[in-house]
């Protein structure tokens, strides 16, 4: 089991706490806080396996690309999003899921929350996750959350 944090205290570019290639990601925890700037944010990535029960935390911040809880091959779930008194320029995901084609191992997004507060704005598309499946049967994407309270999405 993977367990890394990560706290930004200065200008970054890309930010990923954890990155597999053959394994699983899980229980990273990132925190982007006032007055930074970012391009993208990635809790955890695997390219051939898990990133689950990943944290994300964005206040205060700019954020110029994306933000993703977790974004896998296979499994994306458990993760969190939380985005308090921010501007997001990208979209904002929990849980990124795709399926395995080459395995023919399907795609499974399920658990995730995003939390969009505080006054921020995203101007981009808000999703709890998504699977971007090859067509393969049994993938999934259930039981995510979105909440926005008191903050503006201008995408899809």
């Amino acid at each position: 089991m993977l367990k890394r944090s990560l706290a930004l205290g200065a200008l970054m570019a890309f930010v990923i706490t954890g990155q597999a290639w053959a394994a699983d990601d899980s229980n990273n925890n990132v925190i982007v806080d006032t007055a930074q700037s970012v391009v993208d944010v990635y809790g955890g990535n695997s390219v051939d396996g898990s990133a689950n029960y990943n944290k994300v935390t964005i206040e205060g911040a700019t954020v110029t690309g994306k933000v993703r809880g977790g974004s896998a091959y296979i499994d994306a779930s458990g993760n969190e999003v939380f985005v308090s008194g921010s501007e997001v320029t990208g979209s904002v995901k929990g849980g990124s899921a795709q399926d395995h084609e080459e395995d023919y191992v399907p795609g499974i997004a399920e658990h995730n929350k995003v939390t969009i507060t505080g006054d921020s704005i995203v101007h981009s598309a808000v999703y709890g996750a998504e699977n971007l499946g090859f067509g393969i049967e049994n993938g999934s994407v259930s039981e995510n959350e979105v909440k926005i309270i008191g903050s503006t999405v201008n995408g899809d």
